[in-house]
Parts: C-alpha cells; structure tokens; sequence
C-alpha cells in the first residue's frame, strides 16, 4: 500500500505540458522558503488527476483535495532536506544514476534514431545472400597504408565488374577467403552497418565499390534477395564429428545418429532424448532448445533444414554440418509484425548498435552551428609533443608545456591547448601503437564532442523546462520514499512493542468470523478413503495422530493419503464448507481426481485475531497511524501558505 502511494509521486513519464511564464512566476503554494509555482502544481496535478488507485487516498481529482495531499508531500520532501538526506552519498549517486537515463533522448538526434528504426524494418522484410572481397586494414591504418588498402581494393573492384568470375576473384585476392567468399544469407543488424548499407543500396547480381569498416575494405556482391523468413526457435539432437575423427569413428557417428532418429520416429519424447543422448550439453540440459534465431545467425546447413520444417513439432532427417549430426525439431516461428509491433525491439536495437554514430554526429554538427564552435589553434601543434609513451599510459603532461593557448571555442568558452594535454595525459592505457598524428586528430576530435556534450549537458535544466521539471520529480520522489521509508515503513515494522500496543488498541477490529475446526482427507483412490474412515472410527475413543495414520496408509507412496487440519470461515464456499456442514465425518467426495472427506471437530465462534494471526493487515494500519500522526507534527512543525486565489484558476 505504502508503495502504491510512492508511486503515486513517482510516475515517471516524459510529459509534454507547457506552461506561459505567467504560470511559471505565479506562487501557488510557500512552504518555509521553498516556492511552489502554479507551472510545477499544474503539471503533477494534471499527470496524477486520473489516476486511480483503490484503497489509496490520493485517488483524487478535486484540484483543493489535491493541493491538501500536495502540500503533505511536500512538507516530507522538507523534513527529509532538513535531515540531510539530500547531501547522502547514496541520495547523490542514485540521482545522478537517473539524470544519466533521463539526459539520453536530449543529447541524441532522435529525428536520426527514428529515421534508422524505420530504415531497419524496411530492411528486416528481406534477406540478401552476399559474397564479399576483403583487403584487410587496421582501424588506426596511417594515412599511406589506407591509401595502399583503397587503391588495391578498387583494382579487385574494376576487374570484378569487367565481368572477371567474383569467387575466383575473392579465393586469389581477398584476405576472407573461406567459402570462396560467400557470406550466406543476413538481414539488418547483422552486419557492421557500413557494411549492411552497402549490401541493401546493391542491385541482386551488381558489386559494390569498396566499402570501409574497421576490418579493411570490402567489394560486395549481392546474389540472392528473398523475403524474411522471420526468426524460429527450435531444439536438437547432436552428435559431434570433429575434424579429427577418423573414417571409423565418422561411420559410427552417423550409425549413432541414425539409431536415435529411428528411436524419435518411435514417438519418444524428444525433449527427454536431448537430456539424455545429444553431445551438445549446453543445450541437452535444456531438452536440446537453443536460442531463437533468424538468417545468417547459424550455419548455412542448419538454418536451411530448420526453416524447411513448415509446422511446429516437425522434425528433419539427420543433417550434416561442419560441427556434426544434427536432428532438429521445430518449436515455433516467428514472423515480422508491423512497423508498431516491431519498433521497440527494433529501436533498442539501433541504440546499441554502432549505428547511434550518425545520431551522434548530427548531434555534434548541431551543436557546433549552435553554439558557434572555432577553431583557434589547429591540433597539428601537438604532433611533436606526444611521442610513442602514449602508448605505453605513461605520456608525462610536462612535454606540452609551452602550450597555453586558447585552441577553439564555443558558447562564449575558450577551451585552451592545456586542457587537451590534460585530456591526453588522463588517458593512462596501454594501446596498439599507430601513427602519432592518427592518435591525436582521433583523441581531438574525442576531446571536442566531449566538451560539447559536456556542456550541453549542464545545460539541460535551462533549455528544456520538461526535463528540469522531470528532474524535480525524481529528486523529490526519491527523498520522499527515503524519509517515508525511516518514519513510516521501518518504524513500523521495527517498533514491535508500539504495533502490539496499537492492536491492543484496536483488536477488536480484527475478528474471525464464526469458524470450523476440520481435518480433511484426500485420497488417492475411494477404497483408500474408506480404510482412513475405518481406522478413524476404530479408534475412535483413543485417536491415533494424523502422523501415524498416513504412515499406515502411504507404504507404496507419499501421495495416496494428504492430511491437513485447517479452520474456515462459516462463509467459504470451498468443498470443505460443503462437506462440513456438521460435526464429524462427512461422506466422501471426488474432486479434482482425489476422493475427499472431512471430520468436523467443532464450531468456533468468532474472536478478535492473534497479533500473529493478522500481522499483515495490522502493520499497514499501524502505518497509516505512523503516517497520519507524522503528517500532523510536519503540519505544525512548519510553515506553509495557499495562494487561494490561484488555486481557484486551475483546472
């Protein structure tokens, strides 16, 4: 209940509201120093008002009924302040934690993110068969070195569209020479996105020019485009077949698989044959299940005999892959939705993926024009002060000493060559040694998005008021669960002698209705249920135990007889009620495919409930007293004052 009513505080939305800075200059509420203006009331009053949320008392939408909740909010936010508990190590930490999540849509073009998510679902419809040429190049490659990779790649490029045969092509000039360079099937996300770019903008039969990723050069043929075969999930059978193996031991492999297909054929659970027979164990724990999968995430051999499978539960032959024999049984598929049932996952797809660069860049190229960056010093300064100790984290910061000047600027802020060589020399790792000048332009250009992001993040509360707001929520939501969670919630779980004082107060509140004290019989068979009645009567004058009676009767399992004394309430409408109705045993009833009866020892008549009985109910009640009790000290401990007159104007 307790955090129903946090919640209630904390519903965390992005919510568009504007607000005139009439609104936003117009106090509706003063509580000590503190200024509540009618922009911020308005704003939680209209996301809460609709809320609603049974047996809590903030379920309102009276705007004065509101205000008197408002004000009880704020006046714990006050007293946590007071306490200190906004100056907490774990208060700071935890509030920056979400000022990180809530900056993310700010410092990001989401205008490119949407543009990407649409781009991948439009692409997700189709699957491209592709063969590629590598010339392999180091990411941080000198400037002559790419040079060198290019003009290579572009000879492969002119001879393969002269018409020259692309797999004799690829098995004599590519780096990826394996399959002749056939690449199989893939859909987006797949591949590096400059790659994937490249693949989905090339005609079916046409070649790419050279394309760079951070694994050289490719020339890409595309040589097949089919539409989406959706993602499947499926479990196997597998018999490894290394590539050590030896004739002999290959023909036993396909014996042995052979043999257990035949067994699957028989009806055999095929989830209990994975357990026990598949060498794959990663997956035989599983019954042989493996991970949903689509186009180009398997191997060619595999993917194509799973996705020819055409109804759940169908199972192929055994087929042959690089790794082994496999037998596989479909479990399910699972085929495109629309644009709206796809965007989320597709979305989190293309935040995670190197994909966000060109947000990213954008972002950066706004910010610059934004706020007006230049360059007042070129970075070619510091090519003769960093050296090769770089690399090894040990660059000492005093090699750029007589540089002092002002490098670039924005926003009114000169950003100076010392501040790089400080940003350089924080960079303590031991790194792959590439050209000098590389290094630095890439931990420049760093240093400039960093300063940028830097700043425009500190901005964040001055441009955008939803986010300063929002920020407002979370800070104030998370001392009001902290500061109830000390005087409410713990103290009412802690103060044992204040809850028993507080039923012994108020029991009389908590009664049992009028009772029945039963034992009931559940018997696996009705000839088992008439032998308990038997012994039950037998010894009737001198009972023996619940304990004895299932020992006698449960000899070939513990299942055939389940004894459970219980106590009901007069008005349960379970089968025991039924079978209850008076004292002693009842006659014997089938439910739920066991035999049952009950012995009806007494009615209880109704009594206030143990403190044990009832502790769930009677804590939240002790709460709420906590909490009522606590709102009056803060009401009367500070001060606090309702512009009347403003309040009467929102609605």
């Amino acid at each position: 209940m307790k955090k129903l009513k946090l919640l209630f505080f904390l519903f965390f939305a992005v919510f568009n509201y504007s607000h005139g800075q009439q609104a936003e200059n117009n106090i509706v509420l003063t509580i000590e120093n503190e200024k509540i203006s009618q922009a911020e009331f308005e704003r939680i009053y209209n996301k809460n008002k609709n809320i609603e949320t049974e047996g809590v008392e903030n379920s309102v939408k009276n705007v004065s009924d509101y205000m008197e909740l408002f004000i009880n909010f704020k006046l714990k936010v006050q007293e946590a302040k007071s306490l200190g508990l906004d100056t907490t190590k774990s208060f700071i930490n935890e509030l920056e934690s979400y000022r990180k999540q809530l900056a993310v849509p700010y410092l990001t073009d989401e205008s490119v993110i949407q543009q990407l998510t649409k781009e991948a679902y439009e692409r997700s419809k189709y699957e491209l068969g592709v063969s590629h040429i590598m010339v392999k190049l180091n990411t941080n490659a000198s400037p002559q070195d790419t040079l060198k990779a290019y003009n290579k790649a572009m000879e492969i490029y002119k001879r393969a569209i002269k018409g020259e045969d692309f797999k004799a092509l690829a098995l004599t000039t590519s780096d990826d020479k394996e399959n002749g360079g056939y690449l199989g099937y893939f859909s987006t996300f797949r591949m590096i996105y400059s790659f994937e770019n490249a693949a989905y903008n090339t005609e079916v039969g046409k070649i790419s020019k050279p394309v760079r990723t951070r694994f050289g050069y490719h020339i890409i043929k595309v040589q097949d485009k089919r539409p989406a075969r959706g993602r499947i999930k499926v479990a196997h059978i597998m018999v490894f077949t290394p590539k050590d193996m030896t004739e002999d031991q290959q023909t036993k492999a396909k014996m042995r698989i052979d043999s257990i297909y035949q067994i699957v054929l028989e009806g055999k659970d095929f989830a209990e044959m994975a357990k026990n027979l598949s060498e794959d164990k990663g997956t035989a724990v599983r019954g042989g299940e493996l991970n949903e999968f689509g186009a180009g995430e398997m191997v060619p051999e595999f993917e194509n005999a799973a996705f020819e499978l055409t109804s759940d539960g169908e199972i192929s032959k055994p087929i042959k892959t690089a790794y082994g024999w496999h037998i596989i049984k479909r479990l399910s598929i699972k085929e495109l939705g629309n644009f709206e049932d796809e965007k989320k996952d597709l979305e989190d797809k293309v935040r995670r993926t190197g994909r966000t660069t060109k947000s990213k860049d954008v972002f950066i190229s706004k910010l610059k024009k934004e706020y007006q960056f230049a360059e007042l010093k070129p970075v070619s300064y510091f090519y003769n002060v960093v050296d090769s100790t770089i690399f090894e984290g040990n660059w000492k910061i005093e090699k750029a000493s007589e540089l002092k000047k002002p490098m670039f600027k924005f926003a009114q802020i000169k950003v100076t060559q010392q501040d790089f060589a400080q940003f350089l020399f924080e960079q303590k790792k031991k790194l792959t040694p590439i050209p000098i000048e590389n290094y630095v332009d890439n931990q420049y250009n760093s240093f400039i998005e960093k300063k940028l992001m830097d700043y425009e993040n500190s901005q964040l509360e001055n441009k955008y008021p939803d986010f300063k707001y929002l920020m407002k929520e979370y800070h104030d939501g998370i001392l009001l669960f902290e500061i109830t969670n000390k005087m409410v919630w713990e103290k009412a779980i802690e103060d044992s002698l204040g809850l028993k004082d507080f039923y012994e107060k108020s029991k009389e509140k908590y009664q049992w209705k009028e009772r029945k004290d039963i034992v009931v019989y559940s018997c696996k068979t009705k000839d088992i249920a008439y032998k308990t009645i038997d012994l039950l009567n037998k010894y009737a004058k001198k009972p023996l135990s619940n304990d004895s009676i299932s020992a006698l009767l449960n000899v070939e399992a513990s299942d055939i007889l389940q004894i459970r004394e219980m106590k009901i309430e007069i008005e349960n409408q379970s089968i025991y009620h039924e079978l209850s109705e008076k004292i002693g045993i009842s006659k014997i009833k089938e439910d739920k495919g066991r035999f049952i009866f009950v012995d009806t020892k007494k009615f209880i008549e109704p009594i206030p409930k143990k403190l044990s009985e009832a502790k769930g109910i009677i804590t939240s009640d002790y709460q709420d007293f906590l909490e009522k009790q606590w709102i009056t000290e803060l009401r009367n401990k500070y001060s606090f004052k309702v512009n009347e007159n403003i309040l009467k104007t929102i609605k």
